[in-house]
């Protein structure tokens, strides 16, 4: 566990004055208290790796009486143990109270936040989690590489619905305050463009225009257009407006960053990705296989982190042949991604693979293609993928006691995943389920951007057989009458001929 072995020593020296003997053998000190003599075990059970033994010390510790009369510093780090130790023995509730004791604390480290934010997204406390995003991103943030792009993502994703709103706004402003950026220029925007909008309905349209100002990717652009609640942006001379302006910026400094980074593949990843949004396809195809000569050359390697990015470049390059019909080599290339992605990413493409697989109206090829439903790697939005493509494969397989239960799934936690929910009813023809769940998505003041960005017009596409089922049941809700009438009022709907579906992939 990381500074697990710089909390031993300082509790071990905390601690271990009450146990000083004389050469003699006689006591210099008071005999050490109940609370002590724990807390010390404790320590020396999780510097051998017995985490139970560990926690059952360190809890002793906290529950003695004597526990009180220990200097704040020996608290705070059997607090801080507790966390770590009740974490690797699974136990997240009881992780995240004693990480909220920890981090309460003027001793509190940045490793106590880390502790309380595993365990809330353990327990998917979603409010937890971006209040502990926030407090690290104040205290911490400045340097990007304390505060993960993982934990931020995460907290976003999650507070995206209107309960959330108080802790999502703090959040944002953390965000923005300390300019976190980890390198990639598409979170930097998608944050600051809901933040500019929470700013302009509390009144504060100068913060409001400089949020704005960070906006670059192209369809946070079309959502601050179609979307009402922008439009005291619009016109304004810092803010981009024009979406097709935004992505040809975004390409070119995408650029820039790959001919800054040459070694890097992650450089290379944002620009595969901003060329696909519109529909450079042939382009992707041979600046990937530019990559895959350059990575497969002997002698030094070419790019720093392969194993880290290689299974996303292919990725890309499925994406861009499916995007061209070339489904079978699609396929190969999907395959071929897997097999070579880090292991904590397998989940995903295996994921991308069985959707591909049921595009193709090719179920059992795609049932084996999933990961294991409790695969660790998978986040509460994986999961809700991971159902997603279960109930795809079951209805194709005709298994529709499977779909209800994979349905189920999502319909219970829909109204934090709704897109994923209407994704499911659009592929099953559930027209008009899947029409409330638009409704409710266009009048939760948290989802209603995305929401729009999805009904706007875009670029016709090759689609395979089932995807073209799929594609005419959503692109059929936002003509239904209550639909338009609703969009009529908060939004507006725009036709980007140049730019691929948002989340078509």
């Amino acid at each position: 566990m990381r500074g697990e072995r710089r909390i031993l020593m300082v509790a071990l020296m905390l601690v271990g004055a009450a146990q000083a003997v004389a050469v003699d053998g006689s006591s210099t000190s008071p005999a050490p208290t109940g609370a002590a003599r724990h807390l010390r075990a404790a320590y020396v059970a999780s510097d051998r790796k017995d985490f139970s033994a560990a926690e059952r010390e360190a809890t002793a510790a906290i529950d003695d009486p004597a526990f009180a009369s220990l200097s704040d510093g020996a608290r705070h780090a059997a607090f801080a143990l507790a966390a770590q130790a009740t974490i690797e023995t699974g136990d997240f509730l009881l992780a995240q109270r004693y990480s909220t004791l920890a981090t309460a604390m003027a001793q509190q480290t940045l490793d106590d936040w880390r502790s309380r934010m595993r365990a809330s997204m353990k327990l998917e406390d979603a409010r937890d989690e971006a209040i502990c995003t926030a407090a690290m991103l104040r205290r911490y943030g400045r340097d990007s590489s304390n505060v993960s792009s993982g934990y931020v993502r995460r907290a976003l994703v999650d507070t995206t619905n209107a309960e959330f709103t108080d802790v999502r706004y703090e959040l944002l402003n953390a965000l923005y305050d300390v300019r976190w950026q980890d390198g990639e220029s598409a979170l930097t925007s998608r944050y600051s463009r809901d933040l500019s909008r929470m700013l302009l309905q509390r009144n504060e349209p100068a913060k409001a225009e400089q949020a704005a100002a960070l906006v670059g990717s192209v369809y946070d652009v079309v959502g601050m257009r179609a979307d009402n609640r922008f439009s005291a942006l619009h016109g304004k001379s810092d803010i981009k407006s024009d979406p097709r302006n935004a992505a040809q910026a975004e390409l070119e400094e995408l650029r820039r960053a790959v001919a800054a980074r040459p070694r890097s593949l992650e450089a290379r990843l944002q620009l595969l990705v901003a060329m696909l949004r519109i529909r450079l396809d042939a382009e992707v195809l041979s600046a990937t296989r530019d990559i895959d000569i350059a990575a497969s050359k002997d002698g030094p390697p070419a790019f720093d982190d392969v194993q880290r990015n290689w299974g996303w470049i292919l990725n890309e390059r499925a994406r861009a042949l499916e995007h061209m019909g070339r489904y079978e080599e699609a396929v190969s290339e999907l395959r071929r991604g897997v097999e070579l992605a880090a292991d904590d990413q397998q989940a995903s493409l295996r994921l991308n693979l069985a959707d591909l697989l049921c595009k193709l109206d090719r179920p059992d090829e795609a049932l084996a293609a999933m990961p294991a439903d409790d695969d660790a790697a998978l986040s509460p939005y994986g999961q809700m993928v991971w159902h997603l493509e279960r109930f795809t494969i079951a209805i194709e397989r005709g298994d529709y006691s499977g779909a209800q239960t994979a349905l189920a799934f999502l319909r219970g936690r829909g109204g934090r995943y709704p897109s994923l929910l209407q994704d499911a009813l659009v592929r099953s023809g559930a027209d008009n389920d899947a029409e409330q769940v638009l409704i409710s998505r266009l009048s939760d003041p948290e989802q209603r951007t995305a929401a729009l960005i999805e009904v706007q017009t875009y670029s016709s596409q090759n689609r395979p057989p089932r995807a073209v089922e799929w594609h005419k049941h959503a692109a059929a809700l936002p003509e239904l009458a209550r639909v338009r009438a609703l969009i009529a009022q908060i939004g507006t709907i725009h036709a980007y001929p140049w730019l691929k579906p948002y989340n078509d992939d």
